[in-house]
């Protein structure tokens, strides 16, 4: 079962809450050394969970592995530490 290990952040250790408000889901891309959002989700090459910072703007917390395309499973594992937390999450795949 895939869950979120908070790959993105410092150490894989879960963030402090405080700085943040809702979660963000994304398909991305790896384009010219750097990673995009895709612009279609069957162009991207795996999904992230951003976290939505209260001062504005976004903080990577956790890349689904490449390849895992499943998306029905990913965003229930969103959606279930969302409610958790009493964040919304914004769906953009």
């Amino acid at each position: 079962m895939i869950k979120i290990n908070w790959n993105c952040c410092k150490d894989s250790i879960e963030p402090k809450w405080i700085g943040f408000n809702a979660f963000e889901l994304a398909g991305c891309i790896e384009q010219d050394g750097g990673i995009e959002r895709a612009e279609k989700d069957e162009d991207a090459h795996f999904y992230t969970l951003y976290g939505h910072c209260v001062e504005g703007g976004c903080e990577a917390l956790h890349d689904f592995p490449n390849g895992f395309s499943n998306l029905e499973v990913i965003r229930k594992i969103c959606k279930e530490k969302a409610l958790s937390l009493s964040f919304e999450l914004w769906d953009y795949t």
